[in-house]
């Protein structure tokens, strides 16, 4: 969770404002989030899943056999 901190204060500093965060299941998200006070929204599949699905396709068309 200290690391979810850390990563997400090195993201601010490259913010205009304050975003709102998508998140999945992992427990470090609200953890991290509420302390720096950042709006977020949870979703298993739909928005969040774009960035997963470009990494899917980046994957297939590279050959790469192992799935996240």
């Amino acid at each position: 969770m200290m690391n979810a901190l850390t990563f997400m204060r090195r993201v601010l500093n490259s913010c205009d404002g304050r975003p709102v965060v998508v998140v999945d299941r992992g427990p470090w998200y609200p953890w991290t989030l509420k302390r720096l006070e950042i709006e977020y929204i949870h979703e298993t599949f739909r928005n969040r899943n774009k960035v997963e699905g470009w990494f899917r396709e980046l994957k297939d068309r590279t050959g790469d056999s192992t799935k996240t």
